[in-house]
């Protein structure tokens, strides 16, 4: 089991990403501050597309996800056609939410 710390620190991740999407919402706002609703709009409306896709991909695939097929395709041992399968498996992942990002910005 994962202690609290690590648990954290994995939460956390992304936290390079927002500090840039914030120090671009300021640069807007210093700019064109009539357009940072537009651009808030449009945040959300991206964030939420790729959360979707993330989700979609672990409810239609639920025991292929990457990072088991990467163990497995790590392994001592392990052949060709695990890695090919390890790298076809985080491509469709990334095909799943790119559709969803694409889907939700375009749509609307």
């Amino acid at each position: 089991m994962n202690s609290f710390p690590s648990r954290m620190l994995d939460r956390l991740r992304g936290w390079p990403w927002l500090a840039l999407a914030l120090l671009a919402l300021l640069g807007v706002l210093n700019l064109a501050p009539g357009q940072a609703g537009v651009l808030l709009w449009s945040l959300s409306k991206l964030t939420l597309a790729a959360w979707l896709g993330y989700w979609i991909d672990r409810s239609l695939f639920r025991n292929s996800r990457p990072h088991q097929v990467m163990e497995a395709a790590l392994a001592p041992g392990a052949t060709l056609p695990q890695v090919l399968i390890a790298g076809s498996v985080m491509l469709r992942r990334a095909l799943l939410v790119l559709a969803a990002i694409l889907g939700l910005g375009l749509g609307v």
